[in-house]
């Protein structure tokens, strides 16, 4: 997000966003209300943020600064926000062995990230996004992922 250009009238949304939101929603996940934190950051954030930003009063690239600091907030808070929820989950015969559910996704995200790097290695003939990522191919991105799972 700090590579997002903001204006002094973001502020407020920025605020609210990363001193409000982002432990409110870990609050709601620590107390288990999967009915709201399951929708409080793409509903109500998303809804909350835009008028935060237009009480600053500047119209100068309103709607592109606001969506990028939405989908910052989506991507750094809500998406990793799930997680930690993974220790709310009530599988029968596992109880108290949550734990092992965010293990074993470090461990297969990990391996994907490294079975990507030896398939670009072994097959890459087609690079993915040069400008992102010169190494990254195709081969590898689809040999890891398939790999991994």
């Amino acid at each position: 997000l700090t590579l997002t250009p903001t204006r002094r009238s973001d502020y407020p949304a920025l605020a609210a966003a990363f001193y409000l939101a982002l432990p409110l929603q870990y609050v709601l996940i620590g107390i288990n209300w999967y009915g709201l934190y399951s929708i409080f950051i793409p509903v109500y954030v998303f809804l909350l943020l835009p008028i935060l930003a237009s009480l600053g009063g500047d119209s100068k690239h309103f709607l592109e600064r606001t969506s990028k600091v939405q989908w910052g907030l989506m991507i750094a808070v809500f998406c990793v926000s799930y997680v930690p929820a993974l220790l709310t989950l009530e599988i029968a015969g596992y109880e108290g062995r949550n734990l092992l559910l965010i293990a074993y996704l470090v461990i297969v995200v990990q391996l994907s990230d490294v079975l990507q790097y030896v398939c670009g290695k072994l097959f890459g003939k087609h690079k993915i996004a040069p400008n992102l990522s010169p190494s990254k191919t195709v081969e590898g991105f689809v040999g890891g992922i398939l790999l991994a799972s």
